[in-house]
């Protein structure tokens, strides 16, 4: 065989090659490890092994024959197509992990979060719910805090041994207690506190009554869960952003109208953390 007709099969395994060392390089690998349970990790790895195979079987296969440049193309173009997806996987992951870092971070050492998948969601009375894949067989209760990363998504309502309901803080005659932050993780709350109400015809909250003029708020500031009906894993939770401030119209001399909107879409979460206290030893 010529050395012109091998050329194309090493060409091959030299690319498929820095494909699998540029997607799995120490640095994403050393990250993946760290951050991510070992089951899924298994699955994020899976198109890698994949890939091995693959490069393996090109290594030890005989020399090409004339009519195998389809073959070599649709092979490489496989080998980019599992390239994209562990890179994606990767990548999923490592929002998940920064998500959970959030999560603790506000909640501390005293509390453990359980995962679920939301399972549609109904609106009865204007009461919205959404039904997630954990009940009281993984230690899900009524009145447990929902959330998604920092942010307050409802409360536990009803348990079944392998489902929950919760209720939306978006829910009609919804009535939150907040203090406004800065724009930032652990930002210190400002003076004073605010009642939120619901507003279906605003599809946000609006401070009830409005603000004096002189209160020291912003466009971009949080608002801080601070109210005593709830448990207090939800102190400090993000209730929402603060998205407008404007004379109120019912007093535009004196008062600010202060609108808040949640910035993740609750009712479409396809999953969402529950927090139970931890059990003291």
């Amino acid at each position: 065989m010529s050395q012109r007709r091998r050329h194309p099969r090493r060409v091959l395994v030299a690319v498929l090659a820095v494909l699998a060392v540029s997607s799995l390089g120490p640095g994403i690998v050393a990250r993946a490890i760290a951050v991510v349970p070992a089951t899924l990790y298994e699955i994020a790895m899976a198109p890698a092994a994949r890939l091995g195979q693959t490069l393996a079987r090109a290594s030890q296969a005989g020399d090409p024959g004339p009519n195998d440049a389809v073959a070599q193309t649709l092979e490489l173009d496989r080998a980019r197509q599992v390239n994209h997806r562990l890179r994606q996987e990767v990548d999923r992951l490592e929002v998940e992990n920064a998500r959970l870092r959030d999560v603790r971070a506000v909640l501390g050492d005293g509390f453990r979060l359980i995962q679920a998948r939301t399972a549609g969601g109904s609106d009865p009375g204007g009461l919205r719910e959404l039904r997630i894949d954990r009940g009281s067989g993984a230690g899900v209760a009524e009145r447990q805090v929902v959330m998604f990363g920092p942010w307050l998504v409802g409360r536990v309502v009803a348990t079944t041994p392998m489902t929950a309901r919760v209720q939306l803080i978006d829910s009609k005659d919804s009535v939150l207690e907040v203090r406004f932050a800065e724009p930032a993780l652990g930002g210190q709350p400002r003076p004073g506190r605010h009642h939120l109400a619901w507003s279906d015809a605003l599809d946000a909250f609006e401070v009830d009554g409005g603000v004096p003029r002189d209160t020291p708020v912003s466009v971009g500031d949080v608002a801080l869960l601070n109210d005593p009906g709830w448990p207090r894993e939800a102190a400090a939770l993000y209730v929402g952003l603060v998205q407008s401030v404007e004379p109120h119209p019912a007093d535009p001399d004196l008062r600010l109208r202060v609108v808040v909107r949640s910035s993740v879409s609750l009712g479409q979460l396809d999953r969402v953390d529950v927090a139970t206290p931890r059990e003291q030893p």
